[in-house]
């Protein structure tokens, strides 16, 4: 069957295979390259962002399977294929780890928020916008 064609239902099973298919990383994963990565930074002295959006209010919408996959196809579409994404914590929290970046500052950091923000935007309804912090 199709998952396409199916109702996202809130299983891990849908989740899973979605996720997969985005090379979307579970919350072990994730924080497995989190941990590789700070090691990196402590031996190359190169920094990395870690961007947060909480999406646990996301998830318990109607249709909030529907909304994570809008949010998760614009994560790929919005950021380097280098930049590794995944849950930070499972069903609450995803985590965009930044990785290869030659200085953080402000100017960098408000670029990464406004790009992440407006392909928010565009891809999420505004009651489903207002449900990510």
């Amino acid at each position: 069957m199709d998952i396409r064609q199916t109702r996202f239902k809130r299983s891990e099973e849908a989740y899973d295979y979605y996720y997969r298919f985005y090379d979307f990383h579970d919350e072990d994963s994730f924080n497995r390259k989190l941990y590789l990565e700070r090691k990196r930074t402590e031996r190359s002295r190169k920094p990395f962002l870690l961007m947060l959006l909480e999406v646990d209010d996301l998830v318990t919408v109607d249709h909030g399977a529907q909304a994570l996959k809008k949010v998760v196809s614009m994560l790929f579409s919005s950021t380097r294929d280098i930049d590794v994404k995944g849950w930070y914590e499972y069903q609450a929290v995803i985590g965009i780890l930044y990785a290869e970046i030659d200085e953080i500052n402000d100017h960098v950091k408000e670029i990464l928020v406004n790009k992440i923000r407006n392909g928010l935007s565009a891809a999420l309804s505004p009651e489903e916008l207002e449900k990510v912090r």
